[in-house]
């Protein structure tokens, strides 16, 4: 017997949480033209209480994606890789927020498509450019010329 009230048949729309790890050579969050993508760096989907669920690594192009998932809220956590340091989230877009460095937190309902949450990186040594507009507080002596040798 086939029929469309059957109660073990559960059609729920599932969702997907996905976004890019980048190079973020502006450190503004915002993955954009010129910038590189990283492949191979580890994102953590983790439910609500950062119990991991499962955990898989950025493709060639630097996107990661996770489906399909029931609606719920889940922490998307990124392992920065070798060869970089953490730079900034972008916003999270219209599901999530970006809770912390390399960390957002996400809710998806039946069908939600949540883009956008990406991670961006910085280079393991900072650039000349990045020193040299650092706040480095270097403040020095006066000579004092009575003190000549």
């Amino acid at each position: 017997k086939n029929s469309a009230a059957d109660s073990d048949t559960i059609n729920e729309l599932q969702g997907t949480i996905s976004g890019f790890v980048f190079l973020d050579r502006n450190n503004n969050g915002i993955f954009e033209d010129g910038e590189s993508p990283v492949a191979d760096a580890e994102v953590i989907l983790q439910d609500s209480d950062g119990v991991e669920i499962t955990s898989l690594f950025s493709i060639e192009n630097g996107s990661y994606s996770f489906s399909p998932l029931a609606a719920g809220s889940y922490f998307i956590q990124q392992i920065v890789p070798d060869g970089y340091r953490g730079g900034k989230n972008s916003d999270g877009g219209e599901f999530g927020e970006s809770v912390a460095n390399d960390l957002f937190f996400v809710t998806i309902e039946d069908g939600d498509v949540a883009s956008d949450l990406d991670f961006g990186l910085l280079p393991a040594q900072p650039s000349k450019r990045e020193l040299l507009a650092s706040s480095f507080d270097l403040e020095m002596e006066p000579l004092d010329p009575e003190n000549e040798i």
